[in-house]
């Protein structure tokens, strides 16, 4: 991963962790692009703990591989993607977001929203750059890390792909049972431990590091399909591999 450029959109529970792995194993620049900060009741996720609350999660992030790894630049960007241009057409995603896909080699969607997950898709296939997204299910059970390649399927094609029944969902899908909605709080409160989080991190991380050193051998989109629970209870992780096509219902090649 030496001298080239990951972009990390969402600096999260599953991608922070992302950034710092990529920075321990040899990734010489990083983008790290998010909005968030660090809150206490993040810690129980995220990867640091008091020393950033407060922080921007890209300045927390950037500040701690700087420091642990001197060899990996980070470049932060504070930004929501789906901005709106500003009044006098600076800070939208037209401007900020091109020159972030014209520089990277991967990209990672580390968002887990379905529709920045297209929107970025979009992105990458007009730069002929491919992109990693994970995220995992609700009650995770289970997740998905999904490698799409910019002439291969796309986030819509996985969904048709579902509705096929070409691919089986991840364990949990749809289910909104171990989330909880604290008193005062206005919204469902996902309750996923960092343990199994990180499974779809480390996943992503491998991911990352066989398609930049074997690029001839990633030219289809590939969807991992991560397993933490059998439906009865714990399992040991487990992953399933399923090759995802262009789906002619999506028309998203020529």
């Amino acid at each position: 991963m030496k001298d080239k450029v990951i972009a990390i959109f969402g600096m999260g529970a599953i991608g922070a962790p992302v950034a710092i792995e990529l920075a321990r194993n040899g990734c010489s620049h990083l983008t790290v692009i998010d909005h968030d900060i660090v809150e206490p009741g993040n810690s129980i996720r995220w990867p640091l703990g008091a020393t950033a609350w407060g922080m921007r999660k890209t300045t927390a992030v950037k500040h701690h591989v700087e420091s642990e790894y001197p060899s990996v630049e980070v470049e932060e960007i504070h930004h929501a993607v789906g901005m709106a241009a500003a009044a006098d057409g600076n800070g939208g995603d037209h401007s900020v977001l091109p020159p972030i896909f014209a520089k990277a080699d991967v990209v990672i969607n580390a968002t887990a929203s379905s529709g920045i997950s297209r929107l970025l898709a979009d992105h990458c296939t007009s730069a002929g750059k491919p992109m990693i997204s994970l995220f995992g299910t609700l009650s995770l059970k289970g997740g998905v890390v999904a490698a799409y390649q910019p002439k291969s399927g796309c986030p819509t094609c996985r969904e048709f792909a579902y509705d096929k029944g070409l691919i089986q969902k991840a364990p949990g899908s749809g289910e909104i049972s171990a989330l909880n909605q604290p008193a005062g709080c206005a919204e469902l409160t996902f309750t996923g431990a960092s343990f199994d989080l990180h499974e779809l991190s480390l996943d992503a991380v491998r991911l990352t590091g066989d398609i930049l050193s074997q690029p001839a051998d990633f030219k289809e989109s590939l969807v991992h399909t991560l397993t933490l629970h059998d439906g009865i209870k714990r399992v040991p992780p487990s992953c399933r591999v399923d090759g995802l096509p262009p789906m002619k219902e999506c028309g998203c090649q020529p």
